[in-house]
């Protein structure tokens, strides 16, 4: 079994008050001789600016303070998703009842996909309920004897952009395991700009994170010592796997034609009889 919970840093300042008017000169302000005026409650009641940024009372209007620094997905709950108020959460391709537990703060509970759904279900969405500035994404696998991290995965985020002519979101890749994973359980990601900003800013403005498993251990074999494997009945004694391996460290089982062929210097270690052995994984992987 496998078990996710997630962790967002958010970096951001005060609000600033961006604003727009929603109609031109009809009630959002008064003209006089050498300025525009914006004098009452009813004038800023006409202006728009982005949910939870501002304030408009009998006063006048002021900037909501935003926390310097803060986990983004502990309040998403407090944050209308579109109009019809319904608020930020997570949803999953499987098992989605339980996938708010990612959000939760809590280091005891969290997701795990349904093994008996298929591999393209394992997947993740987590919708912030607004745009926040994020510097960082780490994700928190389930302690060990809970569950299993991912075996390999991918991290992409979102800012609410869509697809040419679709309604479908825009995601970006931030984030990705580099070789198969089996005892790592925490993993952050750094986030950088992705559209080109005036003045010093850090992390990424998103809305939407999507983590989707790409590879599992389910039928593989499992890393055992050679003695313990010596003693195992044949049917239970796996095969030797073989690893193409990138400049970057990154690794992907492959066939043992393709890799003989390989350079050595573009070859994994091999996991089988040779030294550590294998065995099959049990559908708890």
């Amino acid at each position: 079994m496998t078990g996710i919970s997630m962790r967002i840093g958010m970096t951001c300042a005060a609000a600033s008050l961006l604003m727009a008017a929603t109609v031109s000169g009809q009630g959002a302000y008064v003209m006089r001789t050498d300025r525009l005026a914006v004098e009452s409650r009813r004038h800023w009641q006409e202006w728009q600016a982005a949910f939870g940024t501002v304030n408009v009372d009998a006063s006048g209007v002021t900037a909501n303070w935003v926390p310097g620094v803060h986990n983004a997905s502990l309040d998403a709950f407090n944050y209308p998703i579109e109009a019809d108020e319904k608020l930020g959460g997570a949803v999953a391709g499987t098992d989605s009842r339980r996938a708010a537990a990612v959000m939760d703060g809590r280091n005891d509970t969290y997701w795990s996909p349904n093994i008996n759904d298929p591999s393209q279900t394992w997947w993740l969405e987590i919708d912030l309920g607004r745009a926040v500035s994020a510097k960082r994404i780490t994700l928190r696998f389930a302690e060990e004897g809970e569950g299993d991290p991912f075996y390999q995965f991918r991290l992409h985020v979102t800012n609410g952009e869509t697809l040419t002519l679709t309604d479908k979101l825009f995601y970006h890749e931030v984030g990705r395991t580099e070789s198969p994973n089996r005892n790592q359980r925490e993993f952050t990601f750094e986030l950088a700009p992705t559209k080109l900003v005036a003045g010093k800013f850090e992390g990424d403005v998103i809305r939407w994170i999507q983590v989707s498993m790409t590879d599992s251990r389910l039928g593989r074999a499992e890393v055992i010592p050679k003695g313990d494997w010596e003693l195992l009945p044949a049917s239970q004694k796996g095969d030797i796997q073989y690893f193409g391996r990138s400049e970057t460290g990154r690794e992907w089982e492959v066939e043992k034609g393709i890799y003989d062929l390989l350079d050595p210097e573009e070859r994994g270690e091999p996991r089988g009889p040779g030294g550590s052995v294998a065995v099959p994984c049990t559908p708890a992987c």
